[in-house]
């Protein structure tokens, strides 16, 4: 089973060339994308991804903080 990754960024070519280098090899599989951190969280919570590749900018760029990590029980 492939390692699964979810990719949050505000900018859609980085979110797609990410998703397009991930899904060339077979040992991991791009889960989902999201362009916000609020949409990264409800994102992560569903799907459970094993990695999650986050923009820090754009994490610190939002009015209230989210936590990801930590959210799984």
């Amino acid at each position: 089973m492939p390692v699964s990754v979810v990719g949050v960024d505000d900018h859609r070519l980085i979110r797609d060339g990410g998703k397009a280098i991930f899904d060339r090899g077979s040992e991991y599989g791009a889960l989902g994308e999201s362009e916000n951190s609020a949409e990264a969280v409800q994102l992560c919570r569903k799907s459970r991804p094993d990695i999650v590749l986050m923009d820090m900018g754009l994490l610190a760029r939002t009015l209230r903080p989210y936590s990801i990590s930590g959210s799984r029980p």
